[in-house]
């Protein structure tokens, strides 16, 4: 929670630095202030995403505030000169990046991995993809499948788990969608970048377009790493500097649909009904977590007829949510209730299936009596969790 934190407030970062570069009143006091609780923090933490994210946003904002490239380029005319600079800052990189990446080098080595599966999964299904919020699930049999094909490959059974997400949004969006999913996904960044305003770069006009703009690029190099499309703060943050960027941008658009003075009216009122019924569910969904807490809780303490009734009555709720689908079939299976575990756990397969997963689904299956579904069950389970494979 804390390294996402983080993610999600380096898109601030940006509105706050803009206001420092680019405001002349004196509401500068404010954002620098802002701007120092951020960047102060990071040195302390290892969200080393977070890092290069807030780097590039401070660069590109004093660059178009004072013209940084311009005055470096005039600095450097000679070639001899040019040449050194670009072996020194080709040494700070080399450097930094192994630095970076043997900070935590688990972590790095387990998503190159995920990443080395990902593309094997791509190539096999590259136009469609595997369908919208399947990638937990593909992934793990693709990644038991490379161990059956590689049972002594031990640095890589090390690094490896069951995961939710590809840690790099365009690899998953290409494994979930296809290439037709990735290709729109980047053209969306790409006319973001290309957009451009009329007014000089230093001018105060341009204080909320390069705001989003830096906003888009912290996001941007997030989703390279990590997984900012998947936070509700993250995209509502990168919805919401598209739209400045593209109400602001003074070049020509792909397309234009004329809309009368009432038809805008009338999307207006749309729009904000659809952003209303979508808050009241956000709500409804984060009230019946909080209740989910305490089922599982009246589980831990022997209440289990208790616990029993509120999962019913959070079921047609959390249904979207694969963990407390997997959560309600073992608690059912450990009431005792199989058939209705087996049941929940099927719905929860398709978009989770690791080895805590067919451990109790084999369980249930087991208790009813069908043994040759229990081992098929308990054979997946041994294939994920890789211990035939250590």
């Amino acid at each position: 929670i804390y390294t996402l934190s983080l993610h999600d407030a380096l898109p601030i970062l940006s509105f706050a630095l803009a206001v420092c570069f680019f405001s002349k009143k004196k509401n500068k006091t404010l954002g620098l202030l802002a701007s120092l609780a951020i960047v102060a923090i990071l040195p302390f933490t290892q969200a080393r995403t977070a890092w290069i994210s807030a780097l590039m946003v401070v660069l590109y904002l004093a660059n178009k505030r004072y013209q940084l490239l311009n005055r470096f380029s005039n600095f450097l005319k000679s070639a001899v000169l040019r040449i050194i600079v670009i072996i020194l800052i080709a040494i700070m990189v080399v450097i930094s990046g192994y630095y970076i990446y043997n900070l935590k080098r688990n972590s790095s080595s387990g998503r190159l991995f995920i990443w080395q599966v990902s593309v094997t999964m791509i190539k096999e299904n590259p136009v469609w993809g595997y369908g919208f919020d399947r990638f937990a699930a593909a992934h793990n049999d693709y990644q038991a499948q490379y161990f059956k094909n590689h049972p002594n490959d031990s640095k890589k059974a090390e690094v490896a788990d069951g995961v939710n997400y590809a840690f790099n949004e365009f690899i998953q969006v290409a494994v979930e969608t296809g290439i037709i999913g990735l290709i729109l996904l980047m053209l969306l960044f790409f006319f973001a970048f290309r957009a451009k305003t009329g007014s000089p770069d230093s001018g105060e006009e341009n204080l909320y377009f390069y705001a989003a703009k830096g906003s888009i690029m912290a996001i941007f190099i997030s989703m390279l790493f990590s997984y900012p499309l998947h936070i509700i703060p993250s995209l509502s943050l990168l919805f919401f500097s598209l739209a400045i960027v593209s109400a602001m941008s003074k070049q020509k658009v792909l397309f234009h649909i004329p809309l009368s003075p009432k038809t805008r009216k009338g999307l207006s009122i749309l729009g904000i009904i659809i952003v209303v019924i979508f808050s009241v569910a956000q709500f409804l969904r984060n009230d019946a977590e909080r209740e989910w807490i305490k089922a599982y809780q009246m589980m831990r303490k022997n209440q289990p007829e208790e616990a029993y009734n509120l999962y019913r009555e959070l079921y047609h709720t959390l249904t979207y949510n694969q963990f407390f689908l997997f959560n309600y079939g073992l608690e059912l299976s450990l009431m005792k209730r199989y058939d209705e575990s087996i049941t929940i756990l099927k719905e929860a397969e398709p978009r989770l299936n690791d080895s805590d997963f067919y451990i109790y689904l084999g369980s249930s299956y087991e208790n009813k009596g069908n043994i040759a579904a229990a081992e098929l069950c308990y054979l997946k389970a041994s294939c994920y969790a890789f211990e035939i494979f250590r």
